[in-house]
Parts: structure tokens; sequence; C-alpha cells
């Protein structure tokens, strides 16, 4: 039982993680002038926090966190080549580490259901 208190920590750390960043990186498109896309990430950043404290049981909470979970690895992963295609320095690699910490959460997610 530990090891599975220890996976839902995880998932929830990669929902708050990905939540946080999201919100920030929206609102800086917002800034820059990036409507749409800022608001794409600022909807992906409410749902990420709002998974923390779903009232979604069973059968279709694993659904839409398993779903979460993998727009998340889409998410963060275009945001880093997005910014490495801009010629970006650094931030990039944030958002790959943003990236690989969805997709490690998503793939224990995936076997433990």
């Amino acid at each position: 039982m530990p090891d599975r208190s220890r996976k839902k920590r995880l998932i929830n750390f990669v929902f708050s993680l990905n939540g946080f960043l999201f919100l920030l990186g929206g609102t800086g498109l917002i800034n820059d002038g990036k409507l749409t896309i800022g608001i794409f990430q600022i909807m992906a950043g409410l749902i990420n926090l709002a998974m923390l404290s779903s009232s979604m049981k069973g059968q279709v909470k694993r659904f839409f966190s398993g779903l979460i979970l993998f727009m998340n690895v889409v998410v963060a992963g275009s945001i880093a080549y997005d910014y490495q295609t801009t010629g970006a320095h650094y931030i990039q690699f944030a958002w790959l580490v943003a990236a690989i910490f969805s997709l490690v959460a998503f793939v224990i997610y995936i076997k433990q259901n």
C-alpha cells in the first residue's frame, strides 16, 4: 500500500507542477499578445489544479486523470519544442523537465490502472 500512496503523491505533484507552469506560461503569452495560446494554457493549468481536489470517483476519475496526464506530456513537450525553435536560452529545459515528469507519471498511472 505505501507504494501506491507514493505513486498517487507523484501524480498529484505532476498535476500541481503542470498547473502552476501552465498558468504562468499562459499569462506570459497573453502579455505577449498571443491570446489564443495563452488562454489554452491557462485552461490546461486550471484543469490540472482542479484534478487535485476533484470530486470525481472511480472509473470517471481514472479516465480523466489518464487523459490529462497524456495532455500534459503533449502540451509541455510542444512548449519546450516551441521555445527551442525560437532560440530561447534555458527555459525550454524547464518545460522539457515538466514533460518528462508528466511522461513518467503517465506511464506509472497506466501501469497502476
